[in-house]
């Protein structure tokens, strides 16, 4: 169980699929390009984002077309939560996104 394991050496945080948040960012890091668009596309829709996790995971891989796996749209969400972006509030989600530009 996830919240069981021992805490990487490194400090890195456990995130909830039981990765690391150096391996999370990582995998994510590698598509840069899917991280943009998908936070495109969130400061695009301005009031209208998703509002729970699920919901931000299928608009994700909506938005991502055939070019992620449901494993990548999952990085992708760690790693949204990890820099910030993302928060969960209960069952819904927060958003503190960077300005547009």
């Amino acid at each position: 169980m996830p919240c069981f394991a021992k805490p990487p050496a490194n400090g890195a945080a456990i995130q909830p699929s039981g990765r690391s948040t150096e391996s999370v960012i990582g995998t994510v890091d590698a598509s840069d390009s899917l991280m943009k668009l998908v936070l495109d596309d969130l400061i695009k829709r301005k009031a209208a984002k998703p509002r729970t996790a699920k919901t931000l995971k299928n608009t994700m891989q909506a938005r991502c077309g055939g070019h992620a796996s449901a494993n990548q749209i999952e990085a992708l969400f760690e790693a949204l939560v990890a820099r910030g972006y993302v928060r969960m509030d209960g069952p819904k989600v927060a958003y503190t996104l960077p300005a547009a530009g």
